[in-house]
């Protein structure tokens, strides 16, 4: 099985659901999980559909869009939670938000940065399987580049209400997950160094602009 980088998940993935979409209205709220996701991956795509020069003012505003998009759909708050486990309750209110802001910028940078790099690939995505249990729901889904049909990726999102909206709040590629793969990293560097080391890391992180999934 080859490799993948947890930090790319977002960004390949939705990215493949949204070239392969049809063009659709977002799902309205009170949808099914698996609606909100065909509806998110729809209007990423009704985004792209305008092609813009590379570094120009019109690519600026598509990225916004984009960002936005992701925002209403990605529970930040609730993954950075999740990958801090038992160190979140430690930190003080001021950390708990700058740690959760460099990570929805380390998420969202390297999804424009993998859209501008790949879209013009051609994708097929199936939607497999919804399961919802009360508030939670998980919904499966297999993504392959047209060109390499032996490359089939499983894709599996973790969701939860929200309200009356579904967000996710994990991803999972060939069973890698993004929010354990940044719960080890960040229980090494906080057991070894401490918190404020961990706050350093992400913002070079930020800073270096580097694509890898490594802190």
């Amino acid at each position: 099985m080859r490799k993948v980088h947890p930090l790319t998940i977002v960004a390949g993935v939705m990215l493949a659901a949204a070239l392969a979409a049809g063009g659709a209205d977002a799902a309205p709220p009170g949808s099914s999980p698996m609606e909100v996701l065909k509806g998110t991956n729809d209007k990423i795509a009704n985004v792209l559909k305008k092609k813009v020069a590379t570094g120009s003012a019109e690519e600026k505003k598509q990225d916004e869009k984009i960002r936005k998009i992701i925002n209403k759909l990605l529970d930040f708050p609730a993954l950075t939670q999740s990958a801090m486990g038992k160190h979140w309750e430690t930190l003080t209110k001021e950390q708990q938000k700058e740690i959760t802001d460099l990570l929805t910028e380390l998420i969202q940078r390297n999804y424009i940065k993998q859209v501008h790099k790949r879209k013009d690939e051609k994708w097929i995505v199936n939607y497999v399987s919804e399961d919802v249990q009360d508030i939670k729901a998980t919904v499966v889904t297999t993504i392959v580049a047209e060109e390499r049909h032996d490359e089939e990726t499983e894709v599996v999102y973790k969701m939860k209400k929200k309200g009356p909206k579904w967000v996710v709040t994990d991803i999972e590629t060939d069973g890698v997950s993004l929010v354990r793969n940044y719960r080890s990293q960040f229980n090494k560097i906080i057991e070894k160094d401490g918190v404020g080391k961990l706050i350093e890391k992400m913002q070079n992180k930020v800073k270096s602009g580097a694509e890898d999934d490594t802190l």
